[in-house]
């Protein structure tokens, strides 16, 4: 991860940040990398869960992740230590390989992740959902949240953090990586980490007066669970469409369901996420924004 002045986020610095280093058995080491562009000190939960994806896939090495499911209930900080990754493993066959993730920064566990990997076989029936008949990237809005090597455009959107900006509670999201990355494992955990990104923005969109420019500010809101399904083969070439469907929210909390689908129209994951999104309570008010869950 590149580290200059700016902080300057990169996709190569990301994949080298997914990339975990083993520290034993059934034990791997990821660093956290630098602040957001907004300063903020908490590190992405679906950069932790894409981490998570690699240390599995190093502890399986013949078998391929096929789903992940997390929850994040701690922050983990930038520059306050590596992330300890302990693997449990559930079970170990053949085809398949489950594995219990705990996520730890200085002894104190912050992500759990469950994961489950196994040997993929011929097709004895596929269907898949079609990809959704929107704009294509030429025709998206360029939206800006930077990061070298990756393009980001919004279909039917100008500001996705904007109350003011109202539509129905979906959002779609075109994306293109370079590079990209050709080891199956850096694959997905790239595609993982971008579905925990628009979410709580879809479900607000549906609600005038009310946009992510508020988060941490005067609205409390967080990831709080991210499960992704990968679906064979794990291979694009080109943009990437994000589907968000946001289906109800309320009591505090909002749920997103989505898929990712190549530009051709391949679907290669599906995901879902539930998320806070709660008033400003009198205590959050004391704890830097930049560092607010």
């Amino acid at each position: 991860m590149t580290t200059d002045s700016a902080q300057t986020w990169t996709v190569q610095g990301l994949l080298d940040l997914f990339d975990v280093q083993q520290d034993g058995e059934n034990r791997f080491t990821a660093e956290t990398g630098p602040a957001g562009e907004d300063e903020r000190q908490v590190v992405e939960g679906t950069q932790v869960l894409a981490q998570a994806i690699v240390a599995v896939a190093k502890r399986f090495p013949e078998k391929s992740v096929r789903s992940v499911s997390a929850v994040f209930a701690r922050a983990v900080m930038v520059g306050a230590g590596p992330v300890e990754l302990e693997i449990d493993v559930v079970s170990e066959g053949r085809s398949t390989a489950t594995a219990i993730v705990a996520a730890k920064q200085n002894g104190t566990r912050c992500i759990t992740a469950t994961v489950l990997a196994d040997v993929p076989t011929g097709d004895v029936i596929r269907h898949h959902l079609p990809r959704p008949d929107v704009a294509a990237p030429a025709d998206a809005n360029v939206s800006e949240m930077p990061m070298a090597g990756r393009e980001l455009r919004l279909v039917d959107v100008v500001d996705v953090n904007s109350p003011d900006e109202v539509g129905p509670p979906e959002l779609y999201a075109w994306l293109h990586y370079d590079p990209i990355p050709t080891r199956d494992d850096l694959a997905k955990a790239l595609i993982a980490y971008f579905t925990g990104h628009l979410g709580i923005s879809t479900t607000m969109r549906a609600h005038k007066g009310i946009g992510t420019a508020q988060a941490h500010l005067t609205v409390s809101t967080a990831p709080m669970t991210e499960s992704v399904s990968f679906h064979e083969p794990e291979r694009w070439d080109g943009w990437l469409l994000y589907t968000h469907e946001s289906t109800q929210v309320g009591a505090g909390m909002s749920y997103v369901r989505g898929a990712v689908h190549t530009e051709e129209g391949e679907l290669i994951a599906s995901f879902a996420q539930d998320a806070l999104i709660r008033p400003l309570r009198t205590a959050d008010t004391a704890i830097k924004h930049q560092s607010r869950l």
